[in-house]
C-alpha cells in the first residue's frame, strides 16, 4: 500500500472511495460531496476498486453489495488487506441481512446504509468516519513524537 506524500506543514484532502456499478449512484455521490473536500475515486467496478487500492491509500470506502463481477462483501475482504486503516461503509439497494451482518460482524464494514438513504444523512455518516481517521492519525502521530525521549 502506498501512502500519499505528504508535505510537511500541509494537510492532505481526506480520500473516499466509492464502488458501485451503477454510474448513476456514482455521479450522484460525486455531484453530493463534490464541495466537502474529499479527494474522490470512483468505480463502477469492484475489481477496478481493488486495483486502486493495491497501490493507493483511502480514508473512507463506501461499496454496494452486489454487483456482477464481485460481491460487496468479498471486495470489503480484500480490500481489508490491501488497505486496513480504511473505514467501510456498506451502500446497497438490496436487503442481504445475513450477508451484510457478516460482514459487519467480521469487522470488514463499520455501518450498513440502505438505498436510497438520504443525502444529509450519508455526508454526516462519511463526515464523521473522516473525522474518526482525522483523530485516529493524530493520536498516532503524538504518539510517535512521545515515544522519543530526547527531542532536539
Amino acid at each position: 500500500m502506498a501512502e500519499e506524500n505528504l508535505i510537511p506543514g500541509k494537510t492532505r484532502n481526506p480520500i473516499l472511495v466509492v464502488i458501485d456499478d451503477e454510474e448513476q449512484i456514482l455521479l450522484s455521490l460525486r455531484s453530493l460531496f463534490r464541495r466537502d473536500g474529499y479527494k474522490m475515486h470512483l468505480f463502477s467496478s469492484g475489481e477496478k476498486g481493488l486495483e486502486f487500492l493495491e497501490k493507493n491509500y483511502a480514508d473512507v470506502i463506501l461499496c454496494d453489495m452486489r454487483m456482477p463481477e464481485i460481491s460487496g462483501a468479498e471486495l470489503l475482504e480484500k480490500s481489508a488487506k490491501l488497505c486496513p486503516d480504511a473505514i467501510n461503509i456498506i451502500v446497497s439497494g438490496y436487503e442481504e441481512k445475513a450477508i451484510i451482518f457478516d460482514t459487519i460482524s467480521k469487522g470488514l464494514a463499520r455501518q450498513y446504509i440502505m438505498k436510497p438513504c438520504e443525502d444529509e444523512q450519508l455526508k454526516k455518516i462519511v463526515k464523521e468516519a473522516m473525522e474518526f481517521q482525522h483523530d485516529a492519525r493524530k493520536k498516532h502521530l503524538m504518539g510517535i513524537l512521545h515515544s522519543f525521549n530526547n527531542m532536539p
